[in-house]
């Protein structure tokens, strides 16, 4: 069966539209404002449509890949959502039209929200069904032989929710398992069996018979993949890019060095520490500094040099928690730390010392979700013995990260469990997306509810 990827975004872009559309048009009878003004009802529903297929067009929320995490597909429309409320909120601006209720809007922009969530997220489980039970396949075959032939076989067999039959090789070394033939039989087979991609093994290639593979893709509308073999390298994030017909590979492609995430985490952080310093702040902190002042002498709040994005240091703030001492700044906080007041105890277990860091968000030198940024004299430290630790300081440091909701914080007397918290960080940074975020801290919060410690 050939690829049915664009009849599939099709159906995902009329469901869309099927539901902002049925949402909006129920509020709109709800509010009567259908009867109120029937012709503004209808030039909003044309931009909210418009303005919808802009967005999701622009984001490439309708491409479809066959192998494509969940967590990629809510990060862009979770984007997607972003720019279309802007949109909309601009251009009601500058119509200066107010948009009916403005809390009803927001009920019903958050009932569409979820609804199209769970209309893409059960569409993309039904197609990988479907691919599992031999349906919507793509007859594949192989170029070449050798361990990256291997693998990439082996994948094919391992994943059938992506949906590839893979026939079997063609190479010009001795007979083995799988192998249909020598290169020479390959394009008549691929003919005769109507192959709709070719993989091919750039290290088993010489020059000239790629480029006939190339030429023989394309007068016959065949899709021809590249494997090179960067087994050398490690399992790194590729990016390559052309100086002129010169490809390049970029070892270190992070998400967040995309200037659109940076901007959709920036924004959620400024928005979320505004919440907190607006909403939460304002009560607790009156409580906390007399808690802080009735129970040892000294400052409410405890400022510290630490290690932020590129190794920059930046000051951060924290409620607090110890008497004041001279080591402050060198040692640790351990178990039964007699440093530690009863009242700092309480702080620290249930994250509270932790609250002034939003302020650090909010001016912009931490985020709310990232790496735990370390004194200057760990990170040091920590940099001559541990490889690859200064990784960490690719982005902006968290008040929360994966690696303390894993239960990797606070005190680190052991190397290897530096290096267990340097993996998850990393991971953190590689695969970073604003759905992940979102995870971490309702862990954080199911952590700070169950008692935990989940701050550093």
């Amino acid at each position: 069966m050939k690829n049915k990827s664009d009849i599939v975004s099709r159906i995902q872009l009329v469901g869309d539209l099927l539901l902002l559309n049925i949402i909006f048009f129920v509020g709109s009878y709800i509010n009567g404002f259908i009867v109120v003004s029937s012709e503004r009802t209808l030039v909003q529903f044309l931009y909210l449509n418009l303005f919808w297929l802009i967005s999701t067009t622009g984001l490439k929320a309708y491409v479809q890949t066959r192998v494509m995490r969940i967590t990629t597909i809510l990060n862009v429309l979770i984007k997607s959502f972003i720019f279309h409320l802007f949109l909309i909120f601009s251009f009601i601006s500058f119509l200066k039209q107010p948009l009916r209720s403005g809390k009803f809007f927001i009920l019903e922009y958050s009932i569409f929200v979820v609804l199209v969530i769970l209309w893409r997220l059960f569409t993309t489980f039904l197609l990988k069904s479907i691919r599992e039970k031999g349906y919507n396949y793509k007859r594949v075959i192989i170029a070449g032989s050798g361990k990256a032939a291997n693998d990439i076989y082996n994948f094919f067999h391992k994943h059938p929710e992506y949906g590839y039959k893979c026939l079997g090789f063609f190479d010009d070394g001795k007979q083995h398992e799988n192998r249909l033939g020598s290169l020479n039989d390959l394009e008549g087979f691929v003919l005769k069996n109507k192959v709709d991609e070719i993989y091919c093994i750039l290290s088993e290639m010489k020059t000239g018979r790629v480029h006939e593979l190339i030429s023989f893709a394309d007068n016959n509308i065949i899709r021809l993949k590249i494997v090179p073999d960067f087994r050398g390298i490690g399992n790194y994030m590729l990016e390559v890019s052309f100086f002129d017909k010169i490809p390049v590979l970029n070892i270190r492609d992070f998400p967040l060095d995309n200037s659109a995430n940076r901007l959709l985490k920036r924004t959620f952080d400024i928005f979320f520490s505004l919440l907190v310093i607006l909403f939460i702040f304002p009560w607790v902190f009156p409580i906390i500094a007399l808690g802080i002042k009735l129970t040892s002498k000294g400052p409410i709040f405890f400022k510290q040099l630490r290690s932020g994005r590129g190794n920059k240091p930046f000051l951060c703030y924290k409620f607090r928690t110890m008497t004041v001492n001279e080591q402050a700044h060198e040692l640790q906080a351990y178990k039964n730390d007699p440093r530690i007041t009863p009242f700092g105890a309480f702080l620290r277990r249930t994250n509270l010392d932790e609250l002034p860091q939003f302020f650090n968000v909010l001016i912009g030198n931490m985020s709310v979700v990232g790496p735990r940024p370390h004194m200057l004299l760990h990170t040091q430290k920590y940099s001559r013995e541990i490889d690859k630790f200064m990784l960490r300081h690719f982005v902006m440091g968290g008040i929360t990260g994966l690696a303390q909701v894993r239960g990797f914080r606070g005190e680190t007397r052991e190397l290897s469990q530096m290096r267990e918290r340097l993996k998850l960080d990393v991971w953190y940074i590689e695969n970073w997306s604003f759905y992940l975020d979102i995870k971490i801290i309702i862990n954080t919060f199911a952590s700070m509810v169950r008692n935990r410690n989940t701050g550093a």
